[in-house]
């Protein structure tokens, strides 16, 4: 199975670094594609020595009410995608190291809710910041 991963940024390297570490270490095979929203030209200097496939580039930052949202990125980006699976996520999406569990797509569940066991001794937030 072949993934594409698209990942939306904006100005926010070092959270985008974390999630392309992750991602190359639990997914190494899959397309990372950035949509990045506008970014500051020594960030997307930056991103573009990171470990990734592909990146689209708003021009001017076009995101206000009147002219556009970052969907319109998202759209943009999403057309370098080359597998039949995409997963999207943001910069700062949350990561965590434990196992999700008690998940009932067949009820409505959007997001399935994060259980930390009791005896959990994963301290996720250093794992992600170590990582």
């Amino acid at each position: 199975m072949k993934i594409s991963y698209l990942i939306l940024h904006y100005n926010r390297p070092y959270l985008l670094d974390i999630n392309v570490k992750l991602i190359r270490k639990y997914l190494p095979d899959a397309q990372i594609i950035i949509a990045d929203d506008g970014s500051d030209q020594d960030i997307i200097k930056k991103i573009s020595t990171l470990p990734i496939d592909d990146i689209y580039v708003q021009k001017g930052n076009k995101n206000t009410w009147s002219k556009g949202t970052c969907s319109t990125t998202i759209k943009m980006a999403r057309k370098l995608c080359k597998n039949d699976f995409i997963v999207f996520s943001e910069d700062d999406f949350f990561y965590c190291a434990q196992m999700l569990d008690k998940y009932d797509a067949e009820k409505g569940s959007i997001m399935p809710p994060v259980f930390f066991p009791e005896n959990s001794t994963v301290d996720f937030f250093e794992e992600a910041i170590n990582l």
